[in-house]
């Protein structure tokens, strides 16, 4: 699936991303190419009535799309 994202940064961010494991409707985990590479994991978890913990792993690059050098952000979560 293709995404195109625009807000209020002063650029546009365009990516794809493959679905490479869901077991509905607790997990997913998708690879991501295009302005940011990775993997991201997402994990919902009932704790109790009225009550989600959503635990999200995401382990991307960024790749700046100008034409001036910029360095890349590594962003892990956990």
């Amino acid at each position: 699936m293709a995404c195109r994202v625009k807000s209020d940064l002063p650029y546009t961010v365009d990516f794809e991303f493959t679905v490479l494991a869901h077991q509905p409707p607790n997990y997913v985990k998708t690879r991501v190419e295009g302005f940011f590479e990775g993997e991201i994991d997402r994990r919902l978890e009932q704790l109790s009535q009225g009550q989600t913990k959503l635990t999200l792993r995401e382990q991307t690059e960024t790749r700046w799309a100008s034409s001036t050098s910029r360095p890349g952000l590594a962003v892990a979560g956990s």
